[in-house]
C-alpha cells in the first residue's frame, strides 16, 4: 500500500503551491483542491456550511458528480460524512470502505447510486478548525485500493485543514472588521440625519406657535386673524405632540414596554372611523377616497386604539404621498379566519432599493422628510403593532411614480375564544395556547433546541426536532409539521439553505409549510436575507416566549385559512 508520506517530493510541492495560493489576497479554495489531485487524492472537496466551496477529481467528468452529491440527502444520524465532522470537530478516516458503509450514509436511492458511482475505497475528512470555530471540512478520497489512506496520512490532512482554516479565519476577521466599520459609519450617518430631521420637525411647528403667540400678545390682531392664530397654534401643537408620541412609541418598542389593552374590536367600524378622520385631509388635497369594506368581517381581539393607530398611519401616508386628482383605495375583507386590510394609492411609489427597508426605524426614501415631513417612524411602529396582534404587514410598489400598496392581515378571534392566557398577555406576560399544532424545531445546539421544545410543549403543541438541515428536510417530507422554527447558523447547511430546499418541495410534501427564523444576529441584512430565502418571520435570539408563541400561532392560523380558501375555490 502506498502512503502519502512515501511521496515526500509530491507532498512538499503541494504544500509550497498551496501555501502560495492561501497567501494571496483572495485565496482560491478551488485551486487548493486541484493541487491535491492526484498527488494526495483521486478526488478532493472543500465544504463550507452553506456551500461546496471546491471540488476536484482526476477524471474531470466526475467533478459534477461531486457537486451533485452535495445536494443529495444523507442520513442525518449516519456514522460517517462531512456533516458529522463539522458538527463534532473531529476528523474521520475510512481505510477500507464497504458497501454497507455507503448504504448507511445514504438517505435515499439517488444518494446511494451517486456514492456507488464515485467508487471511493478510502477517504479521510479533516475539520477546518481555527480559534475554536469550525469553518467547514476538507475531504480526500481514493478509488484505488493500493493507495488507501492510513493514520499517518490523516495527520497530513489535518495539517492541510489547519492551514486552510487559518486563512478562512483571517478572512472572516477582516470582513467582520470591515463590516463593523461600515455599520458604525452608517449608524453615525443615520444618527446625524435623524437628529437633523428631529430638530427640523420639532422646530417647524414651534416657530409657528411662537410667532402667532407673540402677535396675540401684542393685541394687534383683529377677530378674524385672532381665530386664525388660535387655529394655527392648535394645529401645530398637535403636530408636535404627534412627533413626540412617535418618539415615545419607538422608545417603548425598543425597550419592550408596549402593552395592549385587549378587547373585542369591530374592524369595519374602526376602519370607517379612520377614513372619516382622514377625509378632510384628502379633500383638501383633492385626493379621492374609494372604500370596499365588509361590514361583517369581524370581530377581532385587539387593542382598538393601537389598531386605529395602524390604520390611520397607513391612510395618512397614502394621502400624504398622493398628488391632487390621485386615488386612495381602502379594502377590508375577511378570508376564512383572517381579515385583510389593503391601503393602495396612485402616489409617489417606492424605489426598489428602498422597499426592503420601508418598515425600518429612522429610514425614509431620500428627500421624503424634506418634501412630506415626518421622522420616518410611522411604518416601523405599524409593523411592531401589527406583529404584537399576531398579524403581518407587507408593502408593495412597482417603482417611483407607480403608487404603493400596504396589506395588513390579522387573525380573527371572537371574544368567546379569548382565553385566560390571552387576557394575561394583554397585561404583558402570558402567551396563547398552541394545542394540536405540530412544530418542527431545527437547531444544531441541543440546549437551545430543548429550550424551544419545552416552550412549545408547555403551550400544548407537539414538538418535532432536527439537529441538521438534512434531518429537518426529512422531517418536513415525512412528518408534516404545521410550522417550522429554525436556527439560521448551522453547520454544512444553514437555515437559509434549509428553507430554500423546503420551498422547492411540492406542497403535498411540505413545500408551503410556514417558517420562523431564529437568529443571534440582529442586523437588518440577516432579517432581509431570511425573508427573501423563504421564511415568513425572523426573530432575534433570545426571542421573548410570548412573542414566539404569538408568531407561531399567527402563521399556523394563516396557513389553515389559505388551505381552506384553496379547498373552497376548487369546490
Amino acid at each position: 500500500m502506498t502512503r502519502i508520506g512515501d511521496q515526500p517530493a509530491e507532498v512538499l510541492r503541494f504544500f509550497v503551491a498551496a501555501s502560495a495560493v492561501l497567501a494571496e489576497p483572495a485565496p482560491s479554495l478551488e485551486e487548493v483542491a486541484r493541487l491535491a489531485v492526484p498527488s494526495l487524492a483521486d478526488w478532493c472537496t472543500i465544504d463550507l456550511p452553506d456551500e461546496l466551496a471546491a471540488a476536484a477529481h482526476v477524471d474531470p467528468s466526475h467533478v459534477q458528480l461531486l457537486r451533485e452529491l452535495r445536494r443529495l440527502p444523507f442520513a442525518p444520524a449516519g456514522p460517517y460524512g462531512v456533516a458529522r465532522v463539522i458538527a463534532s470537530g473531529q476528523p474521520e478516516l475510512v481505510m477500507a470502505a464497504t458497501d454497507d458503509m455507503i448504504a448507511a450514509m445514504s438517505a435515499d436511492a439517488r444518494a446511494l447510486a451517486a456514492l456507488r458511482e464515485l467508487a471511493t475505497v478510502s477517504w479521510m475528512t479533516a475539520p477546518l478548525s481555527a480559534r475554536d470555530k469550525t469553518f467547514g471540512a476538507i475531504t480526500f478520497g481514493r478509488v484505488d485500493h493500493a493507495r488507501a489512506y492510513d493514520p499517518s496520512d490523516l495527520r497530513l490532512a489535518e495539517d492541510v485543514a489547519r492551514r486552510i482554516a487559518s486563512t478562512l479565519s483571517h478572512a472572516e476577521a477582516l470582513k467582520t472588521a470591515q463590516r463593523e466599520r461600515a455599520r458604525a459609519e452608517e449608524a453615525n450617518r443615520a444618527k446625524d440625519d435623524f437628529l437633523a430631521v428631529v430638530s427640523h420637525e420639532l422646530r417647524t411647528p414651534l416657530n409657528a406657535v411662537l410667532g402667532w403667540a407673540r402677535l396675540l400678545r401684542d393685541g394687534s390682531l383683529d377677530a378674524a386673524k385672532t381665530a386664525r392664530a388660535i387655529d394655527t397654534i392648535e394645529r401645530n401643537a398637535k403636530a408636535q405632540s404627534q412627533l413626540i408620541d412617535d418618539l415615545l412609541d419607538v422608545s417603548r418598542i425598543i425597550t419592550g414596554r408596549i402593552r395592549l389593552d385587549v378587547r373585542s374590536v369591530d374592524p369595519a367600524s374602526l376602519v370607517a372611523g379612520a377614513i372619516d378622520s382622514i377625509r378632510p385631509l384628502a379633500e383638501s388635497k383633492n385626493v379621492r377616497l374609494h372604500t370596499n369594506i365588509d361590514r361583517d368581517c369581524g370581530p377581532i381581539v385587539g387593542d382598538a386604539d393601537r389598531l386605529l393607530q395602524v390604520v390611520t398611519n397607513l391612510l395618512g401616508n397614502a394621502v400624504k404621498f398622493t398628488p391632487a386628482e390621485g386615488h386612495v383605495r381602502v379594502s377590508l375583507q375577511r378570508v376564512d379566519r383572517t381579515i385583510a386590510l389593503t391601503v393602495a394609492d396612485t402616489g409617489a411609489g417606492i424605489r426598489p432599493d428602498v422597499l426592503p427597508y420601508v418598515f425600518d426605524r429612522f429610514r425614509q426614501a431620500p428627500g421624503a422628510a424634506r418634501t412630506s415631513g415626518g421622522l420616518g417612524l410611522g411604518l416601523a411602529i405599524v409593523r411592531h403593532l401589527v406583529e404584537l396582534h399576531g398579524g403581518r404587514v407587507q408593502a408593495y410598489s412597482e417603482g417611483v411614480g407607480r403608487g404603493s400598496r400596504f396589506v395588513v392581515t390579522l387573525p380573527v378571534t371572537s371574544i368567546g375564544e379569548r382565553t385566560p392566557a390571552a387576557r394575561a398577555y394583554a397585561q404583558g406576560y402570558a402567551p396563547p395556547r398552541l394545542d394540536g399544532l405540530r412544530i418542527l424545531v431545527v437547531d444544531d445546539q441541543p440546549d437551545a433546541r430543548e429550550l424551544v421544545v419545552s416552550l412549545f410543549e408547555e403551550a400544548g403543541a407537539t414538538a418535532i426536532t432536527a439537529a441538521t438541515a438534512e434531518e429537518a428536510l426529512t422531517r418536513v417530507r415525512h412528518e408534516t409539521p404545521d410550522v417550522i422554527v429554525s436556527d439560521l447558523a448551522m453547520p454544512i447547511e444553514d437555515g437559509y439553505t434549509l428553507i430554500r430546499r423546503v420551498r422547492e418541495l411540492p406542497p403535498e410534501e411540505g413545500g408551503g409549510t410556514p417558517a420562523v427564523a431564529l437568529t443571534a444576529y440582529s442586523r437588518l441584512e440577516d432579517r432581509t436575507r431570511a425573508l427573501r430565502a423563504g421564511f415568513q418571520m425572523c426573530l432575534t435570539k433570545p426571542a421573548e416566549p410570548a412573542e414566539l408563541l404569538i408568531v407561531v400561532a399567527g402563521l399556523a392560523l394563516r396557513a389553515v385559512s389559505a388551505l381552506r380558501t384553496v379547498a373552497v375555490s376548487r369546490a
